[in-house]
């Protein structure tokens, strides 16, 4: 069972009935791997699930959350993974501040903390982003509040799920020199505790995203920084030399930095004829600016390229799905898609709560303290590679200008799209935009 989250101001969609959510697990195939994992999850151990993109670490980890017994805590690396999951950030959870440092954690008695002490397991979302500090300090908070004083994670089991070859934890420049000083690099396997975890890798290796196996193959070298140039010209083939972004409206475009994709969207939305309709997000009570999920002031018209931000009760659209504005009605937004038609996009709300554990009544109590309602829809001519992390897309148009300057930024950017045939570059890739740490190829090794 998944507990709903249980921070002070924790950023949450309202998750609706499990039958509603998981109906899609049914056509789920439990293979060899799937269920040696769940197997592992299921006795108690601490376990890496990881595995190339489009392999299934969110599916599995959905059933998992549907099918246990085990009072299960979901949280994200970041604030956008944890709207992906339905949870809450490790920050918000625990109230580790940033900047905090492990010998500012302290034993807390306040009533929000009772849950440590009564929920099973933790499940962590894109842990490829979280930090060798941020994991020290769960580590010690979890130790001084969990169920078992003194114990890794406080005796409460970890499932880290991830991608350690996409993209790396949020680093500044001032902050790297602390962390090959005292960690030795920023990765969540740098962290002082990580060897007492005894974490139990595995690794999901079919993957479902693509089926072109020249693709897959292609896909599989980029990630582990092992393709050539004799490699890359297999996505070359795709690159336009005369690129026009006119030339693919079906396409959504990728880019490395903010301000390229802010430009295109700005663009492209002045372009459309006809009056603007400007939506208006309702702020009620706490809710956290920097984690509003979609813009205070939404402007669309008819004929916007938009990416759907939910997940339809009614399972007409998931997260992440690209379609057009074609009219307003009453309290909803009209938006073509491709695969459903038309639909009708009403408000959403997502809520900040706080949750308490009653240890007489043994319950969780669940207050509402924040919620922010809008569309939840977002201009998606282009966005960044960052923000595409976990999404699946058809058509996409990939730009490098300006190179990349993240581990596995590259990788990322190539395995969203579903087929050699619906990508688009508006560059030519090079050596040099496939950024590998060897520390990464490491690590790896020793989940074999």
């Amino acid at each position: 069972m998944m507990l709903p989250s249980v921070d002070f101001e924790s950023t949450a969609s309202a998750i609706p009935p499990p039958e509603q959510v998981y109906n899609f697990l049914a056509d789920l195939v439990l293979d060899k791997e799937r269920k040696d994992a769940l197997k592992l999850i299921e006795e108690g151990r601490n376990v890496f699930l990881t595995g190339k993109a489009g392999t299934g670490k969110s599916t599995l980890s959905k059933h998992f959350l549907a099918t246990t017994k085990k009072k299960v805590l979901v949280l994200g690396s970041t604030g956008i993974a944890a709207i992906n999951v339905g949870g809450q950030t490790v920050h918000s959870a625990m109230r580790i501040m940033p900047r905090m440092q492990v010998k500012d954690i302290e034993r807390t008695y306040a009533p929000w903390a009772a849950i440590f002490k009564y929920i099973d397991a933790i499940l962590l979302d894109e842990v490829s982003m979280v930090r060798a500090d941020l994991l020290d300090c769960m580590n010690k908070f979890l130790q001084l509040n969990g169920k078992v004083e003194g114990a890794p994670m406080g005796g409460i089991q970890l499932i880290m799920v991830g991608d350690i070859c996409q993209l790396p934890p949020v680093v500044t420049e001032e902050e790297q020199e602390f962390f090959s000083s005292q960690y030795g690099g920023p990765y969540f396997f740098d962290a002082n505790c990580y060897s007492d975890l005894q974490m139990a890798g595995v690794e999901l290796k079919k993957v479902f995203r693509q089926k072109d196996p020249k693709l897959v193959k292609v896909l599989n070298l980029i990630r582990t920084g092992e393709a050539t140039e004799k490699d890359l010209r297999v996505l070359n083939n795709r690159h336009d030399m005369i690129f026009d972004r006119s030339k693919y409206p079906s396409h959504i475009y990728l880019a490395t930095r903010n301000k390229i994709v802010d430009e295109i969207n700005a663009t492209k939305m002045s372009e459309l004829p006809g009056k603007e309709e400007i939506l208006r997000a309702v702020l009620f009570g706490r809710f956290p600016r920097e984690r509003t999920p979609a813009e205070d002031n939404l402007v669309l018209k008819v004929g916007a390229r938009v990416m759907l931000l939910n997940n339809d009760r009614e399972r007409r659209w998931v997260n992440g799905d690209i379609g057009t504005v074609v009219g307003f009605g009453p309290g909803q937004v009209n938006v073509e898609l491709a695969r459903q038609g038309v639909v009708g996009v009403n408000q959403h709300k997502w809520e900040t709560v706080r949750q308490l554990y009653d240890p007489a009544l043994k319950v969780m109590k669940r207050e509402i303290t924040g919620s922010f309602t809008q569309y939840p829809i977002r201009p998606a001519w282009a966005i960044t590679i960052h923000k595409s992390q976990g999404q699946t897309f058809e058509n996409v148009a990939i730009d490098f200008a300006g190179g990349t300057f993240a581990h596995g930024q590259a990788y990322v950017a190539l395995s969203r799209s579903t087929s050699l045939s619906g990508l688009v570059l508006a560059n030519e890739l090079t050596p040099e935009d496939i950024m590998f740490d060897e520390r990464v190829r490491a690590f790896m090794k020793t989940l074999k």
